[in-house]
């Protein structure tokens, strides 16, 4: 299923909170697989509402201007997860990347920092100059179209039948397909840093996904837990991949 380079399985692991909590990470992916349906909080079992919050007076660098509702996956071979269970503890599961490719999951766009970038165009400078560009769209024109009462139902890649839409759709295009996909990260720091996230080659998918058994390529759980799980999971005895703490570091 993988090369040396990328998967054609995604990986979603579930200890982003406390990657040391191997109880709750374990119960965690057993209600991922028993409910078919990897979830945003507040985890309902639907495909799940896809929102984004805006804060206008947040910033991109840290990715809190605009927050979708979205659930992420990683693009990394099965024979280089140790960096990532390290930060996202050692229970996940694998989807089809074609599949969820199908269901509208997409690589993030990273943009690089560093501690000079202030002198150049790039790093946080392109990330401020970016973040001025949509706050003052924001300011100058969708300002005085919040209390407009005018509702459009536009569908899907067809072009705006006024000028007021085409403002609408063009706000909803930059917050979230574009902002909402935006990723900062430091290009300076160790690839073992919890920070370091370009190595995990992070995709999103705008809402939950759904899933049947089919779809499951791999899942991950620590050695000391493979009896339990295959007693109530016993259909995914082929796929199952048991790690070790020491051996994963």
């Amino acid at each position: 299923m993988n090369n040396d380079y990328t998967s054609l399985e995604l990986f979603h692991f579930v200890g982003h909170q406390d990657p040391t909590n191997h109880e709750a990470n374990y119960e965690t992916l057993k209600n991922i697989l028993r409910s078919k349906c990897i979830t945003y909080s507040p985890h309902d079992l639907s495909w799940g509402p896809v929102e984004h919050k805006i804060e206008w007076d947040r910033s991109i660098l840290d990715e809190s201007l605009v927050v979708p509702t979205i659930t992420c996956y990683a693009d990394i071979p099965k024979n280089a997860l140790g960096v990532h269970m390290k930060k996202y503890g050692y229970f996940g599961v694998s989807l089809e990347r074609q599949y969820l490719v199908r269901f509208h999951a997409r690589p993030v766009t990273y943009i690089p920092i560093y501690r000079s970038d202030d002198l150049g165009i790039s790093g946080r400078t392109l990330i401020r100059d970016i973040e001025s560009a949509v706050k003052g769209f924001y300011e100058y024109y969708l300002k005085t179209e919040e209390n407009s009462e005018e509702a459009y139902s536009r569908g899907l890649a067809s072009f705006p039948d006024n000028a007021n839409e085409s403002l609408s759709v063009l706000e909803s295009t930059l917050l979230k397909d574009f902002i909402g996909f935006i990723k900062p990260f430091n290009s300076e720091i160790n690839i073992e840093d919890p920070d370091n996230y370009y190595m995990e080659r992070e995709w999103r998918k705008l809402g939950n996904i759904k899933f049947e058994e089919q779809f499951v390529c791999t899942v991950v759980i620590l050695c000391g837990y493979e009896s339990d799980f295959l007693r109530e999971f016993s259909q995914y005895k082929g796929r199952l991949e048991v790690v070790n703490v020491n051996e994963s570091t």
